[in-house]
């Protein structure tokens, strides 16, 4: 713009400058708020669900309620967690 001092009298000229700045803070802050948003929709299944995906594994397990009830079962029986779970957010994702 110092080329031409008068094209600085028209409106807008000069601005397309601070707009593009403003638009990248803008998706920085979209950004931002995304992945804000999805940690906290991950944490949620987290607290609702961690440490109620383990079952009892044995021959016979249909009156075993508790994990109390798999240990006095027997040495067959075993209490057990389920391979994908939501004990922590790297099985949440």
């Amino acid at each position: 713009m110092h080329y031409w001092p008068d094209l600085q009298s028209v409106h807008g000229l000069h601005c397309y400058d601070s707009i593009a700045q403003t638009q990248n803070v803008s998706e920085c802050l979209y950004s931002l708020y995304a992945r804000l948003f999805i940690i906290i929709i991950l944490c949620l299944p987290r607290q609702l669900f961690k440490g109620t995906m383990y079952y009892c594994d044995g021959s016979n397990v249909t009156d075993i309620v508790t994990r109390l009830d798999c240990y006095n079962k027997g040495p067959g029986y075993r209490w057990v967690n389920q391979k994908y779970n939501f004990d922590n957010l790297g099985q949440v994702t």
